[in-house]
């Protein structure tokens, strides 16, 4: 289960790492057009926005059903081989889904050359990264009620 940590941790870090990028190439001021066509620009905008909504929402959807929901039903034990792999599959959706997000100011970015239409989509990008991080509570099944009753806590 170590190296399974070690995984989603490294698969979560690279795509933190990769807003730092689109980041950078907005820093470097590269963008598809000296002279953008901003009216349009604002309407990518507009939809992307309207967009990142739901799609903020369906990641904590999908974290609830593919993850925390079943791990503190019992479903899924994280230390198995098979609920590692349901895990992974898990965080994996749920990371690409939040990372589009980000990507989504970037597109933005090259629309328009805007910082103000480029940061909220990367800052909520980056945000839904960090709120479905594989924090340690989620690598171990709660106790039973037998299992509090005789002081052990958790299981896994």
């Amino acid at each position: 289960m170590d190296q399974q940590r070690q995984i989603l941790w490294v698969t979560w870090s690279v795509l933190v790492l990769s807003l730092g990028i689109y980041a950078g190439v907005a820093a470097l001021g590269i963008k598809s057009s000296n002279n953008p066509d901003l009216e349009f620009a604002h309407l990518m905008a507009t939809a992307l926005f309207v967009l990142a909504i739901p799609t903020a929402g369906l990641t904590f959807i999908l974290r609830n059903r593919l993850i925390t929901r079943p791990i503190t039903r019992g479903s899924l034990d994280p230390s198995s081989p098979s609920g590692a792999q349901k895990l992974m599959r898990g965080f994996m959706l749920t990371w690409v889904i939040s990372e589009a997000v980000g990507i989504w100011g970037l597109v933005l970015w090259f629309l328009s050359g805007s910082w103000s239409l480029f940061l909220p989509l990367l800052i909520a990008g980056a945000f839904l990264l960090g709120w479905h991080a594989p924090r340690e509570a989620l690598f171990t099944r709660p106790a039973t009620l037998e299992d509090l009753a005789a002081g052990r806590g958790t299981i896994g």
